[in-house]
């Protein structure tokens, strides 16, 4: 039984921190010291994982791990020192073990070569475990790092906070943890789905064991581009994962195989220019939009930007954010890093972008809830094509954030509103001609914010009214903010018809302003199917909204000429190749 404490930290951009907590054997204890008669009682919050009386050497003797069994005993001659630490009971060891399936993925012949250099396979193997501590994932922090048993190489975790995964990173290789926190007499162990520190694959020929739509993709493209794969070095590649291209598969504008140009812009979009990598271990933990970096496309030198934000690390490049899930996939001429969308295609509308993005989902409640969301669909667009997003009610709020949140209809719920949901405002434009629009969407703790002041929490009791307010936020057309230089200011009609200023101070800092309200931009140019969004920090309301007429602007749209919605400007005219 292995006790340990920590500090919990919270996610900021200060790198906050909150109160200590105390494990054991990873479990978190939740109530301390309750007094029996025969002694003491403590509440743990979960079940601790397998445990054995064995050693860590004596658990990698199972028939599961057979085949990291013989590379060590390869080593048992000359440098058994490698392995002592395994199975030595008077000291602890963090171990991290490859299954027999991962190591079957190596070629055989490479496999034998490793077995026949001892005195390399003894560096990476000592890459695979952290002597003197017991980490369990449940105590670790993303990005948290530990010395491995070699002096050249430290162990990085990784934590998706979307999908509770957990990477590991050892010898500038990621690898998944399949089974963790399997308590043995001298630590832990994990069981993971690669080996540390070896890379056996050229970028090609792992896409082509990863991804099999990638590949063929590239395969579709060019053999210049193809052939870049397989360049000796400085390869460094955006693999987008199956599900990001079944996202895009049924857009009736895409055709993976029989367009060439759109594969070609695929590719090349992903892959960055000859030495423009980057590992992603190695990026600041704590950060946002503002603190990113750039990379440059082989694509017309588009940049990319990465940024860490929420406890995942992102990208973004043609108009389309994606996560990187599988970060750091070392492979013998460079990296590869596994995201989930396809960049330069937008994939989801505006009303289903807000919709997929947990940071947006509350604004979404309130925008379906003032009949703004069918609004702001793509009649072309079928929904029905991506993943479910589950039951969003008060209950998953509760769950997940442990707040008690409005359901589906946030106007019906705790007495905020009597008059129920607004009228739907229908769909805008047709599958022949569809609107396009910019968005700029209040995230959620903006909204949150607005309901805490006495003017929002009175508006967000008018629907018709909090319709009229979010409606400021919304313009015909498309605005892109990465065509504003420093400097710049630009004056916009808003949808409700008031005239909005945007203001570009700097690089990363731009700012939406109405009369002495204004909001920061926190990520801006996300693209969808009918237009873009940019996210916010605020909502755009003045004291006179609660007074003033919005009859006629509740029919602006009507008097808009139709074709209003569907002009572009010539400096938006790139955005179409992606949407």
């Amino acid at each position: 039984m292995f006790l340990s404490q920590k500090t919990r930290t919270y996610w900021s951009s200060t790198g906050s921190t909150g109160p200590t907590a105390y494990y054991v054997n990873g479990a978190m204890i939740i109530r301390e010291g309750i007094q029996a008669t025969n002694g003491l009682i403590h509440v743990i919050d979960r079940i601790p994982m397998v445990t054995t009386s064995g050693t860590a050497y004596e658990y990698l003797n199972r028939p599961e791990f057979s085949i990291f069994n013989e590379l060590l005993k390869t080593l048992y001659t000359n440098h058994y020192d490698v392995i002592r630490p395994m199975a030595d009971s008077s000291n602890t060891i963090t171990l991290f073990l490859p299954s027999n399936n991962a190591l079957s993925q190596i070629p055989e012949i490479k496999r034998l070569q490793l077995m026949g250099q001892p005195n390399e396979l003894k560096e990476y193997i000592k890459m695979h475990y952290i002597p003197g501590k017991v980490v369990f994932t449940s105590i670790i922090d993303n990005n948290q790092k530990f010395q491995s048993g070699n002096p050249n190489a430290q162990i990085v975790f990784r934590l998706a906070s979307s999908t509770y995964d957990t990477y590991v990173i050892g010898g500038d290789v990621s690898a998944a943890v399949l089974q963790g926190n399997i308590t043995v007499f001298n630590g832990v162990v994990h069981v993971i789905d690669r080996i540390f520190g070896y890379a056996y694959f050229t970028a090609m020929e792992q896409i082509n064991a990863d991804a099999k739509t990638m590949a063929s993709v590239v395969t579709a493209s060019s053999p210049e581009v193809s052939n870049e794969m397989t360049q000796p070095s400085g390869v460094t590649v955006l693999v987008p994962i199956e599900q990001a291209f079944s996202n895009i598969r049924s857009l009736p504008w895409v055709n993976l195989y029989q367009n060439q140009s759109l594969s070609y812009m695929i590719v090349s979009m992903h892959m960055l220019q000859r030495g423009e990598n980057f590992v992603v271990s190695n990026l600041p933990i704590y950060g946002d939009y503002r603190s990113r970096q750039y990379r440059q496309s082989r694509y017309n030198r588009m940049l990319i930007s990465i940024y860490n934000e929420r406890n995942e690390t992102w990208v973004q490049g043609g108009y389309v954010k994606a996560k990187i899930v599988r970060p750091d996939v070392k492979v013998t001429n460079g990296y590869l890093h596994y995201i989930d969308a396809v960049l330069g295609v937008a994939n989801k509308d505006i009303a289903n972008l807000i919709y997929y993005d947990d940071w947006l989902l509350r604004t979404y409640l309130f925008i379906e809830s003032v009949g703004l969301a069918d609004f702001l669909k793509d009649p072309r667009y079928d929904a029905t094509r991506l993943p479910p997003r589950g039951n969003i009610d008060a209950s998953y709020f509760q769950n997940n954030y442990g707040v008690q949140y409005p359901t589906r209809n946030p106007y019906g719920q705790n007495g905020i509103n009597n008059n129920g949901m607004s009228n739907s405002m229908g769909q805008c434009g047709s599958i022949a001609s569809v609107c396009q629009f910019s968005f700029f969407v209040p995230n959620g703790t903006a909204v949150d914010l607005f309901q805490l002041t006495p003017n929002g929490f009175r508006l967000m009791q008018d629907p018709e009214r909090f319709r009229f307010v979010l409606r400021r936020m919304l313009f015909p057309g498309l605005i892109l903010l990465d065509t504003m230089q420093a400097g710049e200011r630009r004056s916009y009609r808003a949808h409700n018809g008031d005239i909005v200023n945007i203001v570009k101070e700097s690089d990363t800092v731009v700012r939406l302003v109405y009369g002495s309200s204004q909001a920061e931009v926190l990520t801006p140019d996300l693209g969808a199917t009918n237009g873009v969004i940019h996210i916010v920090s605020a909502i755009l309301s003045q004291p006179d909204d609660m007074t003033r007429e919005i009859s006629d602007a509740a029919r602006l749209f009507f008097l808009y000429p139709f074709w209003s919605y569907l002009l572009l400007t010539a400096s938006s005219l790139v955005f179409i190749l992606f949407v």
